[in-house]
């Protein structure tokens, strides 16, 4: 996709219990559903749209309770779906223009989650949802060194759980 193309389509934007889920077609959503693969449980709903919703929220719950941090005050987290990854490495550059592009991140300033298509994996939503749900529930933000160990312990354990 172009940039011109990419600015002149517009975000869907749905909200689960726990996210506001943004992303550009429906085909996103196909792609991402069938790389976020949840081998425990069976994700129902009755569109692909709900699939997906359902997807982030049982992931979500499953993060705070590896994490043991649980609070019904959390916010709305900003869960962004790209396309392809240069429209993702284009979104990387503006937001973070010192730093190399990435497959994924979290921007804590915003409570945002950045992803794409092509990348996704459970592990590594796990991974991203795991800063978010840091960030909230710690009065500090911990050193980046140690929301990272917690992070990478979540995408290792997550697959254990769902």
């Amino acid at each position: 996709m172009s940039l011109a193309d990419e600015k002149r389509t517009s975000w869907n934007i749905h909200k689960t219990a726990h996210f506001k889920v943004f992303f550009k077609s429906i085909d996103d959503l196909r792609v991402f559903n069938s790389k976020v693969i949840c081998r425990k449980n069976v994700v129902k709903g009755n569109t692909i749209s709900d699939v997906v919703k359902n997807k982030l929220d049982l992931i979500f719950e499953e993060v705070e309770k590896i994490l043991g941090m649980h609070n019904p005050r959390f916010g709305k987290t900003s869960f962004k779906i790209f396309s392809d990854k240069k429209s993702l490495d284009r979104e990387c550059l503006r937001k973070r223009p010192k730093q190399e592009p990435m497959i994924a991140w979290y921007e804590p300033g915003e409570d945002s989650v950045y992803c794409q298509v092509g990348d996704v994996s459970v592990g590594m939503v796990a991974h991203e949802i795991a800063h978010s749900i840091v960030d909230k529930y710690l009065m500090v933000p911990p050193p980046r060194e140690t929301a990272e160990i917690l992070a990478r312990y979540v995408d290792r354990e997550i697959t254990k759980g769902i």
